[in-house]
């Protein structure tokens, strides 16, 4: 069995500022808008929010990985890193779909888009930050509750 490659990436505590700001669309699915405490990171998020209910104001811990490996899909089906998934309340596996550079005020940000089976991330972050996202690379995202 091949050994998966899981890159850590980022801890921060986030702040929801928002939730369904389009008004709720689905019943048990909720579109996220946060900001991070440490990273300054903007982030809009689908969540199952039947399965884990967040609401306004609420602060959680956000941890990021990125994995890289060809033979992902059956390092998945092996279950090989149940130890990453058991630390976390909330916990989704995605792909990055799409890379955008931006500048604002003379600062360069990278705009991140996953998909987690159809929940969608865009992420927004400083570029010097998180450099090691590509196209087709896979994503893991944690939350867990602040108490």
């Amino acid at each position: 069995m091949r050994q998966l490659s899981i890159q850590y990436q980022c801890n921060d505590i986030i702040k929801i500022l928002s939730k369904d700001p389009d008004g709720k669309l689905y019943e048990k699915v909720s579109r996220i808008i946060a900001q991070s405490y440490y990273l300054n990171m903007e982030l809009w998020f689908d969540i199952n929010s039947h399965l884990f209910p967040i609401y306004v104001g609420d602060s959680l811990n956000l941890s990021i990985y990125t994995i890289s490996d060809e033979s992902f899909n059956s390092t998945i089906k092996d279950n090989q890193f149940s130890y990453l998934v058991d630390k976390y309340e909330y916990f989704m596996i995605g792909k990055v779909f799409n890379i955008i550079t931006s500048i604002e005020r003379e600062t360069s940000f990278n705009l991140i888009y996953a998909s987690f089976g159809g929940l969608l991330l865009k992420l927004k972050v400083k570029k010097k930050y998180l450099k090691s996202f590509l196209p087709n690379s896979h994503l893991c995202l944690g939350l867990n509750r602040l108490n």
